[in-house]
């Protein structure tokens, strides 16, 4: 919940700044980066869950 009260506060600060699309696309790919490093890191894509290899 924090996490979204702190964004929407930025954008709302940043609504008329000339600096908001460069804020929200570093925003993107460095939340993109730490998704699949996280993902890579946790071997998520190469880890079989559950019985799905039994099928």
């Amino acid at each position: 919940m924090l996490k979204y009260s702190l964004m929407f506060s930025l954008l709302y600060l940043l609504r008329d700044s000339e600096y908001l699309w460069s804020v929200l696309i570093s925003a993107f790919f460095i939340f993109l980066t730490v998704h699949l490093w996280f993902g890579y890191k946790t071997k998520v894509w190469t880890t079989a869950l559950g019985n799905v290899n039994k099928l």
